[in-house]
């Protein structure tokens, strides 16, 4: 119902509405031992096309941690390293100064993949980054 209410007509209601979505995603995301679930969190958050999603994705992408997944059955400790790339990736794409700063702090990233992307976008997008890239409206 609160995601529903992201599309309502009210811009008052639309503005609360996208708020607590971000706020109970960002928790989830941060918070779920449950790396599945935190995942999908993650996922939902990189969908919501408004500026203040962009401090919860840099900090998911600033705090790899441990959890669990269920494979074949079983609860199997991993790291949150697909959910860090998915908010990499979208913060490359919100292109503000704030994502370019917490992306220039992962080319010292424990994880090989985020250094790998990090300094990638830093190759792709030189200068300073001014705004999105991408004007495609994206929802929760």
């Amino acid at each position: 119902a609160i995601a529903e209410a992201m599309e309502d007509p009210d811009p008052l209601v639309r503005e609360l509405a996208t708020f607590t979505t971000i706020q109970l995603h960002r928790f989830r995301a941060m918070r779920f031992a449950d790396l599945d679930a935190a995942h999908q969190a993650v996922q939902v958050l990189a969908r919501i096309n408004h500026p203040a999603v962009i401090p919860a994705l840099i900090e998911i992408v600033e705090k790899p941690r441990i959890g669990y997944v269920q494979e074949e059955g079983q609860a199997v400790n991993k790291e949150n390293g697909p959910s860090r790339m998915i908010a990499l990736l979208r913060l490359v794409e919100w292109h503000t100064a704030e994502a370019q700063n917490a992306i220039r702090a992962l080319t010292f990233d424990r994880d090989e993949h985020i250094v790998k992307a990090a300094k990638r976008a830093l190759e792709l997008f030189p200068g300073p980054w001014t705004g999105p890239i991408k004007s495609a409206k994206r929802t929760g």
